[in-house]
C-alpha cells in the first residue's frame, strides 16, 4: 500500500480486510490482550484512553512494541501512540459493521516526518497487516 502523505507533513499507510461477526465479536479479537494473541502475537492491552498496549514480537522481551491509548470508543474505534525513531507514530484500529454478518477492519498507521526515510519502513507494515488479516479471518 503506497505511502500517502498531506499538506502538513503527515504521513500515512493503512490495510483493511473483512472478517465475519459482529463489531463486538471483532472488537473482542482486536481490542483485547486475549484476543490479539490469538491471531497476531502475544499482547497485553488496557482498554480506556490513557492505558497502555504492549506487543511481544521475542519471547525474551527484547522486540516489545509498547504504546499508549489515547482514543478508545468500543466496539468502533481505538488509537495507540507510541515514539519511536521516526517520530510518533498513530495506529488507529476501525471496525465497521457491513451486511451480511461481517465488518471491515482497517489499521491505519500516521507519523509525521520531513523526509521519505522511514516510508519504506511503514509501507511493509501495511502488507504485514494483510497477512496477520488471513489470521484474524481464520480466528473469527
Amino acid at each position: 500500500m503506497p505511502v500517502r502523505k498531506d499538506a502538513a507533513g503527515n504521513r500515512s499507510v493503512e490495510a483493511q480486510v473483512d472478517v465475519p461477526g459482529t463489531p463486538e465479536d471483532v472488537w473482542n479479537a482486536i481490542a483485547t490482550g486475549p484476543g490479539i494473541s490469538q491471531w497476531f502475537v502475544p499482547s497485553e492491552l488496557e482498554g480506556r484512553i490513557g492505558g497502555t498496549t504492549v506487543s511481544h514480537f521475542a519471547a525474551d522481551g527484547s522486540m516489545d512494541s509498547a504504546a499508549t491509548i489515547t482514543a478508545w470508543e468500543p466496539p468502533k474505534r481505538f488509537v495507540a501512540e507510541a515514539p519511536g525513531e521516526s517520530g510518533t507514530v498513530a495506529t488507529e484500529w476501525i471496525v465497521e459493521a457491513k451486511s451480511g454478518g461481517l465488518c471491515t477492519v482497517r489499521v491505519v498507521h500516521r507519523w509525521f516526518a520531513t523526509s521519505d526515510d522511514w516510508d519504506d519502513q511503514f509501507e511493509g507494515h501495511s502488507y504485514g497487516w494483510i497477512a496477520f488479516f488471513h489470521l484474524l479471518r481464520l480466528y473469527l
